[in-house]
C-alpha cells in the first residue's frame, strides 16, 4: 500500500513538472505577486494596444476582448475584469488616453496609475498588454521524387510563417509597482505545394524554371488565433498554487494548474 501510495504521489508531481509552460522570455515577478493575492486582490484587464499599428478603436477592444477571455478560460481561479470596468469607472475619453500612453511609451506614469486605482475601488491589479511585433515571412523549399514512368517530379513547398511577439506588465495599484513583466513568443505556419514534371536535364530544367509561374503562398495564420495562443501562455504564467498547495487530487485532476515553482 505504501509503495502503491508513493507511485501516485510520484505521478502527480510527475506530471506538474512535465506540463510547466513555455516560460515568458525576460519574465520578472515580484516576490508580492503570489497566487494567493492574486486571488484576494483581484485584477482588471486594461486593454491589449500595438506598438505597430495604430488600431482602430473597434479592433482594439476585440483584440482586449480576446485576450481576457482567453486568460478567464484557462485561469478559473483567477477574477479578471472587463475592459469596460475601467470606461466605466474613468470614462471612455481618460481610458483610451491610458491605454494610448502605454501603447506608446509601454509603461504607465505614476499619475495614470493612481487615476486607475482612485476610480478602481475593489481589483489590487491591472493589466496591460502590447503587440510588440507581428511579422510574416515566406519560405519556399523544393525536392524531387521519381515517380512510376522514370520521370522527375519536383514538389515544391511554400510556408507562410507568422511570428508574434506579446508584452504583458501588471501593475500593484497600492504601490504603483510593476509585479509582472515578460514577453510571449509565437510563432506558427500555413503551407502549401505544387509539383512540375521533368526527366532532369539541364535544357528542360531551365524550361520549367522558366514557365513556372509566380509562387503562391498560403495566407498567414491569422492574428487572433496567435494572439489565443499567446495569452493561453500568458495565462499559464501568471503565478499558481503549487501541487501541495492545491492537494494531490487536484493537481492530478488539472496538471496545468498547479506547478511546482
Amino acid at each position: 500500500m505504501l509503495f502503491k501510495n508513493g507511485l501516485i504521489v510520484m505521478l502527480a508531481f510527475t506530471l506538474c513538472a512535465c506540463t510547466i509552460p513555455t516560460r515568458m522570455r525576460n519574465l520578472s515577478i515580484n516576490d508580492s505577486f503570489t497566487a494567493n493575492a492574486l486571488k484576494d486582490g483581484k485584477m482588471i484587464y486594461g486593454g491589449m494596444v500595438s506598438s505597430q499599428d495604430d488600431w482602430t478603436e473597434k479592433q482594439a477592444d476585440m483584440y482586449s476582448d480576446l485576450a481576457r477571455s482567453t486568460i478567464s478560460s484557462h485561469r478559473e481561479d483567477i477574477h479578471l475584469s472587463e475592459p469596460t470596468y475601467l470606461i466605466e469607472h474613468l470614462g471612455k475619453e481618460e481610458f483610451y488616453r491610458i491605454q494610448q500612453e502605454f501603447a506608446k511609451n509601454h509603461e504607465l506614469t505614476k499619475e495614470s496609475i493612481t487615476k486607475i486605482s482612485t476610480a478602481s475601488n475593489s481589483p489590487r491589479y491591472i493589466m496591460f498588454s502590447r503587440l510588440l511585433s507581428d511579422r510574416v515571412d515566406h519560405q519556399e523549399n523544393q525536392h524531387e521524387n521519381k515517380t512510376s514512368d522514370g520521370k522527375t517530379e519536383r514538389v515544391m513547398e511554400y510556408k507562410t510563417t507568422r511570428h508574434v511577439v506579446v508584452h504583458t506588465k501588471v501593475y500593484d495599484l497600492i504601490s504603483s509597482d510593476v509585479v509582472l513583466s515578460g514577453e510571449m513568443w509565437q510563432n506558427d505556419n500555413n503551407t502549401g505545394s505544387g509539383s512540375s514534371r521533368h526527366n532532369g536535364s539541364f535544357l528542360q530544367n531551365l524550361v520549367v524554371d522558366f514557365l513556372r509561374s509566380e509562387p503562391t503562398y498560403p495566407e498567414p495564420p491569422s492574428l487572433e488565433g496567435m494572439l489565443e495562443k499567446a495569452f493561453t501562455g500568458i495565462a499559464e504564467n501568471l503565478p499558481h498554487k503549487s501541487c501541495k498547495e492545491t492537494g494531490l487530487a487536484e493537481c492530478i485532476k488539472h496538471p496545468t494548474k498547479s506547478f511546482l515553482w
